[in-house]
């Protein structure tokens, strides 16, 4: 009898092998594993989120209780700013580098500084247009510092521990700040340098962005803050890394930045990745408020740091009126109640 072509003959050896069903379970639990821990990390993280959400509807209750005390308070004990203004000076000539050296100290650049270099870079989004949040609030006075403070005392609790901006690979345990007291008052310690970069406080007065007040004036205060997610898995899903909640078309940067590192240096490919940053910034002025109030806080640009440990953040805002307590009258004299308490001039009594 003649033997059947090769590829036509049927194995029989592999039969039982199809037919195997040992190992079904831990194949199943592998296929099923990640979908279930994703969605469970993803709870964890909105519960943290809804805290955070409380707690910043809380901060914006009292940045609005602190603004309509100050904004009235003396000039003298705010070195001589004017009543029931948080801000000083014009703004719409600068651009993005001023903007960039002003928000890493107490002192916004003047053109003068750059040798006529500022005259060449693109002016950002400081364009006069009350509708952006930085062309009111860049140049902010010690009003608006002492309401700033006052908003970041509740939110102390929400700043990341030290262990979480160092690290790019966070656990469950330190997005809850397990550790007993030492994590809690590291957190609180890092709380007093990231707040200023996180926690912007901007005021409205019928829908628009204001820095000064009438007497009688409501005063909104919105409480704009980079949470941070500390959550495995559900902080890539949730939440944006540091360029991105800067900047809504962070692609359109990253691609600016990335071709002037990548070819060769020159005035122009530098004037091109800072123009579209300027049209990053006010792109974001009309399509992410959130994010273009962000970067009113006093250090905003320490969040970008945030690029380099991979930290991704949320945004979330409060929102809280009161009206304003001014009475009307001028004070005494120049010297102030705190002067008053320690000087024993009758001028100052």
């Amino acid at each position: 009898m003649a033997a059947l072509p090769i590829e036509v003959q049927t194995p029989t050896d592999d039969a039982p092998l199809l037919r195997n069903e040992s190992g079904t379970a831990y194949t199943e639990m592998l296929v099923c594993f990640m979908p279930m821990f994703l969605m469970i990390t993803c709870l964890i993280q909105m519960a943290l989120m809804n805290v955070a959400h409380l707690m910043v509807q809380h901060a914006a209750v009292l940045a609005a209780r602190a603004a309509i005390v100050v904004l009235p308070d003396n000039p003298a004990c705010y070195d001589g700013t004017e009543q029931n203004q948080l801000a000083t000076g014009a703004t719409g000539d600068e651009n993005i580098i001023q903007s960039f050296l002003g928000s890493l100290g107490s002192r916004t650049p003047i053109p003068s500084d750059f040798g006529g270099l500022g005259n060449l870079i693109p002016a950002g989004s400081r364009t006069g247009d009350a509708s952006d949040p930085q062309n009111v609030f860049s140049q902010t006075n010690n009003r608006y510092m002492a309401i700033h403070s006052a908003a970041s005392m509740p939110l102390m609790a929400l700043a990341p521990t030290p262990l979480m901006l160092r690290s790019r690979t966070a656990n469950i345990g330190q997005a809850l700040a397990a550790g007993g007291p030492g994590a809690l008052l590291a957190r609180m310690g890092t709380a007093l340098v990231y707040n200023r970069a996180g926690l912007a406080v901007t005021f409205l007065n019928n829908g628009t962005y204001t820095n000064s007040f009438g007497e009688r004036d409501m005063v909104t205060a919105r409480v704009t803050y980079a949470f941070n997610c500390g959550v495995p898995l559900a902080r890539s899903v949730m939440c944006k890394d540091a360029l991105g909640i800067r900047y809504p078309t962070a692609d359109a940067v990253r691609r600016a930045v990335g071709g002037v590192l990548s070819g060769p240096l020159t005035p122009g490919a530098v004037i091109g990745a800072v123009g579209a940053i300027r049209d990053a910034e006010r792109s974001a002025a009309e399509s992410d408020p959130g994010a273009a109030e962000l970067r009113t806080a006093p250090n905003s640009a320490g969040l970008l740091i945030g690029m380099v440990t991979g930290q991704r953040f949320a945004v979330v805002r409060g929102e809280a009126s009161m009206p304003n307590q001014g009475a009307g009258y001028g004070y005494r004299n120049e010297c102030g109640h705190r002067a008053a308490d320690t000087n024993n001039n009758d001028e100052c009594q």
